[in-house]
């Protein structure tokens, strides 16, 4: 009588190999857990930290009144306020629009070694540091002219009526990215809008107070009551980079949902 066959083990089957990736995928899953945990937990309590050296100088006066005396209490920001957001806002008209075209030209239209070229430069670009910017900018705005505020069917029915409302919330979430970066940079505001004057100004043509640098310059300050203004400022200034971030990741999650569902 012939010996039976065999049975052959199936590929699927719990074996050495499909246990050993699966205590590798496990080990992956719990490194990346744990990072994540670690980068939370550090912005945590960096946020408290700030929140708690700022605590005293967080009040209504912050938001509404301009610097007091020296050796005065009381007083607040408010100039670095306005001024931060007319910066922000001719920053982001500035560069919105040309963002947008340029993200259009390089999708739709260039060709592809064009386009390579254009998103190499825009990374060589965006990874200059700050203080080098600020130099330039320094030379081609502020040198002869003094400190100010001035710091991106047919196919075109296609793109508005199609690609741009596909896109808008990634183009949305970039954009909020953006300003948030935007309102935290230091380094060229330093160089170009840092010798202003000590009341509300929205008059770009002048410079103008913003809240990084209000934070640097307070920070060093002798006064200890302005020591605790830059920490309040510097908490606000950390909530608004954390709802933008939070603003845009919800609209990329929507954006995908989106597409799915199309």
């Amino acid at each position: 009588m012939a010996a039976q066959a065999q049975p052959q083990p199936s590929p699927l089957s719990a074996g050495g190999r499909v246990r050993r990736r699966k205590r590798v995928n496990w080990a992956v899953q719990a490194s990346w857990l744990l990072a994540s945990a670690l980068a939370v937990g550090v912005l945590g309590v960096v946020t408290v930290s700030v929140f708690l050296r700022g605590l005293e100088a967080l009040n209504w006066d912050l938001f509404t009144k301009t610097a007091a005396t020296f050796g005065e209490g009381g007083g607040g920001i408010a100039h670095a306020f306005i001024g931060s957001l007319v910066l922000v806002g001719i920053g982001a008209a500035m560069a919105l629009p040309l963002g947008v075209l340029t993200a259009i030209y390089v999708s739709e239209f260039a060709d592809h070694r064009l386009a390579r070229v254009i998103k190499l430069s825009l990374d060589v670009l965006n990874g200059l540091p700050s203080i080098v910017i600020g130099i330039f900018l320094f030379a081609l705005l502020v040198v002869g002219r003094g400190q100010n505020a001035f710091i991106g069917v047919s196919k075109w029915r296609t793109i508005v009526g199609v690609i741009l409302p596909t896109t808008l919330s990634g183009i949305l979430t970039g954009a909020t990215l953006a300003i948030a970066r935007a309102a935290g940079e230091t380094a060229p505001l330093l160089f170009t809008s840092s010798l202003y004057g000590n009341t509300v100004s929205v008059d770009p043509d002048h410079a103008l107070a913003s809240i990084p640098v209000t934070i640097f310059t307070y920070s060093e300050a002798p006064d200890p009551h302005l020591n605790d203004q830059a920490w309040a400022a510097a908490f606000v200034l950390i909530s608004f980079v954390l709802i933008l971030s939070l603003l845009s990741r919800a609209l990329l999650a929507r954006s995908r949902r989106k597409l799915e569902r199309g």
